[in-house]
C-alpha cells in the first residue's frame, strides 16, 4: 500500500473506512492518484475492505456523475478479486455510450467471468466501432471468453494463408494467448505442412515484436524452434535488421581501423568467474531443449564458470513454474536442474538476484524481458545474450 492511501486509512479498522467516500474524493481528484491506484492499495494493503471496493465500484458504474463512472471503470480493471460486475457494465450502454467503445470499459470486460450476460455485452461490442487503442483489450476478451473461436481463426487464416487480409487482429490474437495456448497451437502446426509453420512463424515475429528487443526475439526464436524450421532450411532469422547489421559491419571496420593505426593489440576476453542468471533465464533453460539455453549452459561448464544461486531464486523459479500449470513432480525435477547446474556460497539476507550480486561482489545480473538493461539497487541487469556472446569469443 502507497503511503498515500495508507495515510488515509490508517487510524480505522475495516469497518470504519468509508470506501465510498475515499472512491467520491478519488474520482473527483482529491487524492492525487493515479487510476485505479486507490482500489490497488485498499485490496493489497487491507483485504477485509474487498467487499466495500466491490460495492463502491458498484454504485461507481451506476453514478451519474461522469467522473465516478470513469474512476469505477479504471477500479474493475485495478482489482484482482473476481467479482460479477456484468449488469452494472451492461448499464453503461445506456447510461454511458461513450464508455463503450473506450478500451477501458473492453479489458474491464475481458476481466469478467464468462456468463450468459458477457457474452450478450460482447455482442454488443463487437457491433460498435472501438477507439483504436482499444485492439489490444478487445483481442484480451475474445480469448477469455470466446477462446475456441480465437483458436479456429488463428488455424484457419494460417493454414489457408488468409493473414494478409487481417494482419493486425491475428496478431492482437497471437500476442492475447498465454503461454500455454501459443505453445499449444504451435504443437498443432509443427505436425503440418513447411509453408503452414513458416507462415505461423512470421505471424508470431510480427506480433512478438521481436525485432525491437531482445527478450522478445528470445521468445519468437523458442517459438521457431519448437516449430522445427530449422530442419527445414528455415534458420532463425539475426535479430539485427539489413540496417542495424550494415551499421555494426562499418562501426567494426572503423573499429579495425582504429586499431590498426595504434597497433594496440586486442585484448582476448576471459570467462568471468562467477555469474548469477535470473530466473527468466532458468525458466527459458527448463523449458527448452534446444537453442541458446543449452548452448549458455555447455559454455558455462566448459570455462568452468560458477552459476551462483539463493533461497529466492529457487522460490522464484518454482513460481513461475507453478503458474505455468506444472504439476509438483514436474516443479521438483526443475529446482533438483537448477541445484545440479549452481552454486550455493551460502550467503545470508539474500532476498533477490540483486542482493546476491551484491554479496558476491559481481555489479551484475544476466536476464531475459524488459528488465534486460534496467538497474536495481545498484545492480545492472544485462541481456543474456551478452554473457553467451562473450563465451563464444573466449
Amino acid at each position: 500500500m502507497g503511503p498515500e492511501v495508507e495515510s488515509m486509512v490508517a487510524r480505522f479498522t475495516d469497518d470504519q473506512v468509508d470506501v465510498w467516500a475515499l472512491f467520491q474524493r478519488d474520482a473527483h481528484g482529491r487524492t492525487g492518484l493515479y487510476h485505479g491506484e486507490l482500489v490497488n492499495d485498499l485490496e493489497t494493503g487491507r483485504p477485509g475492505l474487498v467487499p466495500k471496493i466491490v460495492d463502491a465500484l458498484r454504485r461507481g458504474l451506476c453514478s451519474a456523475d461522469a467522473r465516478e463512472r470513469l474512476t469505477a471503470l479504471h477500479g474493475v480493471n485495478a482489482l484482482t478479486q473476481d467479482a460479477d460486475l456484468g449488469s452494472e457494465l451492461a448499464g453503461l450502454f445506456d447510461l454511458a455510450p461513450e464508455l463503450t467503445t473506450t478500451a477501458p470499459f473492453v479489458h474491464a470486460i475481458a476481466r469478467q467471468r464468462t456468463t450468459q450476460k458477457i457474452q450478450e455485452i460482447i455482442d454488443a461490442v463487437l457491433k460498435l466501432q472501438l477507439d483504436a487503442d482499444a485492439d489490444g483489450p478487445l483481442a484480451s476478451m475474445l480469448v477469455r471468453h470466446r477462446f475456441e473461436a480465437v483458436r479456429e481463426m488463428l488455424v484457419r487464416a494460417v493454414v489457408n494463408d488468409k493473414i494478409s487480409a487481417k494482419t493486425k487482429r491475428l496478431e492482437a490474437l497471437l500476442s492475447a494467448l498465454s503461454f500455454n495456448d501459443k505453445d499449444s497451437l504451435t504443437d498443432e502446426f509443427a505436425r503440418g505442412p513447411v509453408d503452414a509453420r513458416k507462415r505461423w512463424s512470421d505471424l508470431a515475429y510480427a506480433a512478438f515484436k521481436a525485432d525491437q528487443w531482445p527478450g522478445l526475439y528470445d521468445g519468437w526464436a523458442r517459438l521457431h524452434l519448437r516449430l522445427g524450421l530449422t530442419l527445414d532450411g528455415a534458420p532463425l532469422r539475426p535479430y539485427e535488421s539489413d540496417e542495424d547489421r550494415a551499421r555494426s559491419a562499418a562501426g567494426a571496420l572503423r573499429m579495425a581501423a582504429l586499431i590498426a593505426a595504434i597497433e594496440t593489440p586486442a585484448d582476448s576476453p576471459t570467462a568471468p568467474k562467477e555469474v548469477i542468471l535470473a530466473a527468466a533465464v532458468w525458466i527459458d533453460a527448463l523449458r527448452i531443449a534446444e537453442g541458446p539455453p543449452i548452448e549458455l549452459q555447455n559454455l558455462l561448464k566448459k570455462h568452468t564458470v560458477d552459476v551462483l544461486r539463493s533461497d529466492a531464486l529457487l522460490a522464484a523459479v518454482d513460481n513461475i513454474l507453478q503458474q505455468l500449470g506444472w504439476d509438483d513432480a514436474a516443479r521438483a525435477t526443475a529446482r533438483a536442474r537448477v541445484v545440479e547446474n549452481t552454486v550455493d556460497r551460502n550467503f545470508a539476507d539474500v532476498d533477490s538476484d540483486a542482493a546476491l550480486a551484491r554479496a558476491a561482489g559481481l555489479d551484475a545480473v544476466y536476464t531475459v524481458g524488459p528488465d534486460s538493461g534496467q538497474s536495481h539497487d545498484g545492480i545492472t541487469f544485462r541481456p543474456v545474450h551478452e554473457l553467451l556472446s562473450l563465451l563464444r569469443r573466449v
